[in-house]
């Protein structure tokens, strides 16, 4: 998912690999305004787009991709209700309509 960070990862940069995936998942971190980010290591240095309710969006570098900007959004606490899980549900939906370059699916 390289829109969304992820929360509660152990370890460092370098996550464990699952015992049954035979490709080894890698997760750099990236620290912006006390927000821990594990994101593809092709993401690098981010700096702080916006906070509100649901999270905290970053911008970063995909190194990939001719070194453009990219958002990254890390939703806090998607499951402390069924009405918060259904909004992040309802967002993540429209995210993967929309067909534009800058958003990634």
């Amino acid at each position: 998912m390289p829109i969304f960070g992820r929360r509660g990862d152990s370890g460092s940069a370098a996550a464990s690999t699952p015992s049954t995936a035979s490709k080894e998942i890698v997760k750099r971190e990236i620290i912006v305004d006390n927000a821990v980010f594990h994101v593809n290591p092709r993401y690098a240095s981010g700096s702080l787009l916006g906070q509100g309710s649901y999270g905290v969006v970053i911008s970063a570098v995909d190194k990939e991709n001719g070194k453009k900007r990219v958002a990254i959004k890390q939703i806090s606490h998607p499951f402390d209700s069924v009405a918060e899980a259904r909004h992040v549900l309802r967002e993540m939906r429209m995210l993967r309509l929309l067909k534009h370059p800058k958003i990634l699916p």
